[in-house]
C-alpha cells in the first residue's frame, strides 16, 4: 500500500490473490482521504497480461456500460430502486443475470452513499424508495463474478448536482494491457 498526493492522500491497496493468479489482473482499490476525513474511493484492474477468456472482457465492459447509463438517467427526484432495476435489467439483458454482484448469494445493492461513514445512504438497491438529493455522494461499483476466474467491475464516486450527477473519480477505466 502506498499513498500519493497533496491536498488528497490517495491511497492503493495492490492485492495479488485469486484474479491475479488466473486472470494476470492485480486489482487495486484506490482511497482519497481529505484534510478533513473520507473523501471518496475508486476500484480497477491493471492486466498483467491478455486473458483468451472473453467473458472478463465482456463482463468490465457490460460494468461501463451501466455505468454510463445509470450516470445518464441519476438525478435528484429519482428513486434508488429505480437505478438498481435499470442496471438488474441490462445485466439481464446481457446473458449476466445468474453472474450480476455475485454468484449464488448475489449482493442487492450497485451503489451506496459514502460520508463521515463509508457505506451510507443512499443506497442503490431494490426496494429503497428513497431519492436522490443535490449534495448526496455516492459509490457506483457494479460487479460480475465470472466463475472460475474472479470478479470484474467498476467503482466510482459521484456526487448528486441540481442537474444530475457529477463523477468525482475521473481515471481511466478502459482495460490496460501492459507487456
Amino acid at each position: 500500500m502506498f499513498y500519493a498526493g497533496s491536498q488528497y492522500r490517495s491511497f492503493i491497496n495492490f492485492e495479488s490473490d485469486t484474479v491475479a493468479d488466473k486472470l494476470g489482473l492485480l486489482p487495486c482499490s484506490h482511497k482519497f482521504v481529505g484534510k478533513s476525513g473520507f473523501f471518496g474511493y475508486f476500484n480497477s484492474y491493471v492486466v498483467k497480461h491478455f486473458t483468451s477468456n472473453a467473458r472478463f472482457g465482456d463482463g468490465s465492459y457490460l460494468c461501463l456500460d451501466i455505468q454510463t447509463k445509470i450516470a445518464s438517467i441519476a438525478k435528484p427526484g429519482i428513486a434508488c430502486e429505480v437505478l438498481y432495476d435499470i442496471a438488474v435489467e441490462i445485466a439481464k439483458e446481457a446473458g449476466f443475470a445468474d453472474k450480476f454482484m455475485g454468484t449464488g448469494q448475489q449482493a442487492k445493492f450497485i451503489g451506496h452513499g459514502i460520508g463521515l461513514e463509508i457505506n451510507e445512504a443512499p443506497v442503490l438497491a431494490p426496494r429503497i424508495k428513497q431519492q436522490l438529493e443535490p449534495g448526496m455522494v455516492f459509490a457506483l461499483e457494479p460487479k460480475i463474478v465470472i466463475p472460475g476466474v474472479g470478479p470484474v467491475g467498476i467503482e466510482n464516486s459521484w456526487v448528486v448536482t441540481n442537474e444530475g450527477i457529477e463523477k468525482l473519480t475521473n481515471c481511466n477505466e478502459e482495460i490496460i494491457e501492459l507487456s
